[in-house]
């Protein structure tokens, strides 16, 4: 990523745009938690869960929120 505050704009604009989309929200969660926004990093990583709780366990977006989560102590 590089410029996380750059990349979370991004995200947000594109959550703007079309909202509800699960690549932006976890877009923005890995941003806040390298910006070091662990609240938003939480919130963000929660919110996609709980979108994507009908999805495949497998995909890494969910796999990386879930190992965040049980990190932070949920």
């Amino acid at each position: 990523m590089g410029r996380p505050a750059e990349a979370r704009r991004q995200f947000e604009t594109t959550l703007q745009r079309t909202p509800g989309r699960p690549k932006a929200i976890a877009g923005i969660a890995r941003a806040a938690e390298a910006m070091g926004d662990m609240a938003a990093a939480r919130a963000s990583y929660t919110r996609l869960i709980e979108m994507w709780k009908h999805a495949d366990a497998d995909r890494p977006e969910l796999q990386a929120a879930q190992r965040f989560l049980r990190a932070a102590g949920r």
